[in-house]
Parts: structure tokens; sequence; C-alpha cells
């Protein structure tokens, strides 16, 4: 087949986000769950090449900034591949960027949503300018009954603003803030998804990175 069509590409994605593409677990003894994200998208897609970044705690604020840990006192397991520097300092080999991180920029000091705009608009560029795809997920909701009105409005207009700059940047968007998501049913705490719901999330990502990767990246 490659000796009439030329040698087959291979799909490369690099994964940048918090506790829920980081397939945190509470109950786990390892802190994620017994298959996650990353290693469900290599399941569903044999021969693809996942580089996970992933980070539990981490902040799009910290992303583009650079980090010794994603949160105060983190344990090292929580964020396996160490201290980070700038977004735009590190190497990013892989054909296709993804952002999920978001959620946890609400509750930093200071938050300021154009900054995070600023920010946000600023990966994809990064991701961009190196000759990468760029896809985002968009934040899953979590519960009332761990974060007020204010917060749960805050994360509202994050994803707002994700769904804003992936329209004006053609960015590919995964809308896993608009999926059927029932945060009694498909988390384990209010917050982080079941194994089940886990899989689900993971498998729209990957239907939206089979786009991408059709589209050229």
């Amino acid at each position: 087949m490659s000796a009439v069509f030329g040698p087959q590409r291979t799909c490369s994605v690099e994964l940048n986000g918090d506790s829920i593409l980081f397939g945190f677990d509470p109950a786990s003894a390892t802190g994620r769950h017994a298959q996650t994200p990353a290693q469900r998208i290599v399941f569903k897609r044999p021969g693809w090449v996942v580089d996970d970044r992933t980070a539990a705690g981490l902040r799009v604020y910290d992303l583009v900034r650079g980090y010794e840990e994603p949160f105060e006192g983190a344990p090292p397991n929580l964020f396996p591949r160490g201290p980070q520097g700038p977004f735009d300092t590190e190497p990013h080999a892989s054909r296709i960027v993804v952002f999920q991180a978001g959620v946890n920029d609400h509750a930093r000091p200071g938050f300021d949503l154009e900054q995070f705009e600023a920010d946000y608009r600023g990966l994809i560029r990064v991701a961009r300018s190196l000759g990468r795809a760029a896809v985002v997920t968009g934040l899953t909701p979590v519960s009332d009954k761990i974060f007020g009105p204010e917060a749960l409005a805050t994360m509202h207009a994050i994803n707002g603003v994700i769904h804003q700059v992936a329209t004006d940047t053609r960015t590919l968007h995964a809308r896993w803030d608009s999926m059927p998501f029932s945060v009694d049913a498909d988390t384990t705490d209010g917050i982080h998804p079941t194994q089940a719901a886990s899989n689900r999330l993971a498998d729209r990502l990957t239907a939206t990175l089979d786009r991408a990767f059709r589209l050229g990246a």
C-alpha cells in the first residue's frame, strides 16, 4: 500500500490538561484510573503516539508560564512529567496539541477572564507557529454542591471564552461541555469523572482528533 500511496502518516498527539484529562481517581492508590484518557486513546487507535503532559490541578495560567508544581504541595505522582518551563520554550513534536485545562483557573487569586482569553489564544498561536494543529475540549460540569454560584458562573464564562477562541481561530472543539454528563452519576466526587465517563470523554476527544488528522494534521 505504501509503495502506491507513499508511507502512512502516524498520528501523534500531545495532551495538556488537568486532573480530568489526567484521569484522576481519588479512590485509586495510584491516583489515576486503571485506563487513563491517554491510554484510552491508544487503545482505540493502536499505533498512535500520545505524549501525556497532563498534571492534576494544572491551570492555563501556569501552562503558559511554566511551573514547579501544578498546585502547592502536589505529590509527584500527580504530575509525572515534573516541573515544566513556559509553554513557548518547551518542545512540541506531536502533530496535534490538545488543550483541556481551564477549570482550575477560576480559583486562582486575581483571576481575570480577559487574561485567560489572551493566554488561551497564545497557546494556540504557539502551536500553530510550530506547524501543529490544535484541539480544545472545553470544561466538564462540576457539582453545585461543591462550588457556589459565583464559581459556576466563572466556569461558564470560561467555557464561553474557549468556544469563542476556537471559533475565531478555526480550532476544532471536542465539546466536552455539551456532552450528556450527570454530575451525580458520572463523577466520583462531584468533579472527577468515573472510569466509564472518562472513557466517553476520551472517545469524544478521539473522534475530534480523527477529524483533525483527516484535515491534514
